[in-house]
C-alpha cells in the first residue's frame, strides 16, 4: 500500500499468495469430509464411491467389490494430493512469529451490512435454521422414545468416543515425544504415515480394517474371533482419527523447543524423568485439546462405526441414521440433537480457552 498500490492488488499478489497453505488445506478438509459422507449421500439417493461401497458390501454381499472400490477412492484421494504438491512446486512458507495482531479494520455503511450478511449467511443455512428444524420436529417425538434405551445409546456413544480418545491422546503423545527426543527420518516418517488415515474415507478404512482382520483371524486363529468385536472399531478408529490426535500434540512440543530437554540432560536427568517432570506439564495443554477433538469426531463418525460395529450395537450416529433412512425423522430429530449438542461443547470450551490465551496455538493448528 504505501508503494500506491491499490487494495485489489494486494489482495490478489500479496494476501492470497500467502493464505495459499490455509486455502489448501481447508479445501482439502473440504474434499475429505465430503469423501467420508455417507448418511447425507444415501438419504438424498446421491451415488458416490462411499455409498458404492455400501452398495456392493449389503445390498450384492460382495465384499471384493466392496475392496476394489475402496482401492480405486484411495488412488483418486493420493492423485488429489500428488497434484497439489506439484502445482505447489517449490514455493516455501514460513509463519510469522511476531505476536503485533492485525490491525483491525472498521467497517461503515453498507460494507458493514454485506459483511455481517456474508458471515450470517452460513451460519443460518448451515446451523441455525437446521437446529430449529430439528427441535420442531423432535419435540413431538421425544414420549414416544424408550428411556432405557436411549441412555444406552448414549453409553454406547460415550464410551466408544472415550476410549478412542484416550488411546489416540497416549499413541499421539508417545510418538511426538520420541521424535522430540530424537528427530530422525525414520521416526518423522512413521509419525507422517500414522497421520494419513484421516485423508482415507472411513469406509475405505473400514473395508480395510474388515479383510485384514479376516485374514489375520483364517490364518492365525483358523475363526472369527477379532472382526466384529469391539477391538476391531477401535482399531479403525485409532487409524483414521490418529491425525487428529497428533496435530495438537506435535506443536505443543515444537512450541516447547528442546532446550529444556537438553538442560535437564547435561544436569545427569533420564529421558523418563524429563519426561514427567519437565515436557508432560508443558504440552498437557495439548494433550486436552488433542483428546476433545478425537472425541468429537468419533461421536459422529458413521461410515467407520456401521461396518465395524459389533452386532447389535448401536450409537447415536448409527441411530441417527438407521431411523431417518426409514423416513422416522421426527425420532431421528431427538438423537442428531444429542449428536450436536454434545459436540458444541467441546467447541464451547476451546472458544473459551482461545479467548483467555490458554492452548492458542494449539487451537490455531487444528483450526
Amino acid at each position: 500500500r504505501n508503494m500506491g498500490k491499490s487494495q485489489f492488488y494486494c489482495f490478489t499478489r500479496v494476501a492470497i499468495p500467502l493464505a495459499r497453505p490455509a486455502i489448501i488445506g481447508g479445501a482439502s478438509l473440504v474434499v475429505m469430509e465430503t469423501l467420508n459422507d455417507y448418511g447425507a449421500a444415501k438419504y438424498f439417493g446421491i451415488d458416490t464411491f462411499t455409498t458404492g461401497i455400501f452398495k456392493a458390501y449389503y445390498d450384492l454381499d460382495d465384499p471384493i467389490a466392496a475392496l476394489r472400490l475402496s482401492a480405486i477412492l484411495l488412488v483418486f484421494i493420493l492423485a488429489f494430493f500428488w497434484i497439489e504438491r506439484m502445482q505447489r512446486g517449490k514455493s516455501k512458507y514460513s509463519d510469522s512469529k511476531g505476536t503485533r495482531p492485525v490491525a483491525r479494520t472498521d467497517l461503515h455503511g453498507y460494507k458493514a451490512v454485506f459483511a455481517i450478511i456474508a458471515c450470517m449467511i452460513p451460519v443460518t443455512l448451515g446451523f441455525i435454521i437446521p437446529v430449529f428444524q430439528l427441535l420442531f420436529t423432535g419435540i413431538s417425538s421425544t414420549p414416544d422414545i424408550e428411556m432405557g434405551a436411549f441412555f444406552k445409546l448414549i453409553f454406547n456413544s460415550f464410551a466408544l468416543a472415550v476410549i478412542a480418545a484416550a488411546i489416540i491422546g497416549l499413541i499421539a503423545l508417545y510418538l511426538c515425544w520420541l521424535k522430540h527426543i530424537n528427530e530422525t527420518a525414520t521416526q518423522s516418517l512413521l509419525n507422517r504415515i500414522c497421520s494419513l488415515g484421516y485423508g482415507i474415507p472411513g469406509a475405505v478404512i473400514a473395508i480395510g480394517v474388515m479383510m485384514t482382520l479376516l485374514w489375520f483371524d483364517k490364518q492365525i486363529f483358523h475363526k472369527t474371533l477379532i472382526y466384529g468385536t469391539l477391538f476391531a472399531l477401535i482399531f479403525a478408529y485409532v487409524v483414521r482419527f490418529m491425525a487428529v490426535g497428533m496435530h495438537p500434540v506435535e506443536s505443543g512440543f515444537r512450541r516447547m523447543g528442546k532446550q529444556l530437554t537438553e538442560a535437564a540432560r547435561s544436569l545427569g536427568k533420564g529421558k523418563f524423568t524429563s519426561f514427567f517432570r519437565i515436557e508432560l506439564p508443558l504440552v498437557k495443554n495439548a494433550i486436552i485439546v488433542s483428546v476433545i477433538l478425537v472425541f468429537v469426531d468419533v461421536l459422529k463418525e458413521l461410515p467407520l462405526t456401521l461396518i465395524l460395529r459389533p452386532f447389535n450395537m448401536e450409537t447415536l450416529a448409527t441411530m441417527t441414521y438407521g431411523l431417518a433412512d426409514e423416513e422416522m425423522l421426527s425420532e431421528a430429530s431427538v438423537y442428531a440433537l444429542i449428536i450436536i449438542l454434545t459436540g458444541l461443547i467441546p467447541i464451547f470450551i476451546l472458544n473459551k480457552l482461545l479467548k483467555s490465551g490458554k492452548y492458542l496455538a494449539d487451537i490455531r493448528d487444528v483450526t
